[in-house]
């Protein structure tokens, strides 16, 4: 019976507010929470791949500088923290400022 309102209200093309259409049939709500909650979690998830492809090109470029400047350990731009080492050094900075970097303001 509420299946057959709901079909009815989308056969008319029901041009209402859509809280009326969730009022009249009752699955209505259960399928907007599902469908926002997707959508939720679809963003999310883009969000984090999206993050892991940036941190993996910056790694990239960071290995690659640092061994066309000929630096022995350039494996260290993939290891989060240490990477900021790995630049100071290429820039001729000494390592404890790394420390400095660390402190927040």
């Amino acid at each position: 019976m509420t299946l057959e309102v709901c079909k009815q209200l989308m056969a008319e093309g029901f041009k209402g507010n859509i809280s009326e259409v969730i009022a009249k049939c009752p699955g209505a709500d259960a399928f907007l929470g599902g469908l926002i909650g997707g959508l939720i979690v679809l963003g999310i998830t883009i969000a984090i791949i999206l993050l892991i492809a940036i941190y993996v090109y910056f790694a990239l470029a960071w290995q690659t500088t640092a061994k066309k400047l000929k630096y022995k350990k350039s494996w260290l731009a993939w290891i989060p923290i240490v990477n900021i080492a790995l630049i100071l050094q290429l820039g001729g900075f000494h390592w404890a400022w790394v420390f400095l970097i660390l402190i927040p303001i």
